[in-house]
């Protein structure tokens, strides 16, 4: 069956399968076998997250949530300015 990844987990996956083949191990395709990720979404996970650490994955994670939240305010409180000032009727 399919596992789903938290980016938090990412990181650390990425190394396990880019480690395999330096230790005479498995090829790329047999360690992204093994934990049940096609090579393509490893390749995808390497150009997305790098050489992140798992608290350097977590710290991107929220620095993105707050840029989500801070739009979402600046969204909302630009729309209760408009409101106020069409209701005052200066427009």
């Amino acid at each position: 069956m399919f596992q789903i990844y938290a980016p938090v987990c990412i990181p650390p996956v990425i190394h396990m399968v880019m480690s395999c083949p330096f230790l005479s191990g498995p090829s790329t395709a047999e360690a992204c076998r093994r934990i049940a990720v096609s090579e393509q979404t490893q390749y995808r996970w390497r150009k997305e997250s790098g050489g992140l650490k798992t608290d350097q994955a977590r710290r991107m994670k929220d620095l993105e949530e707050n840029l989500r939240l801070r739009r979402a305010t600046s969204d909302l409180t630009l729309d209760k300015l408009l409101l106020q000032e069409a209701a005052r009727g200066n427009f």
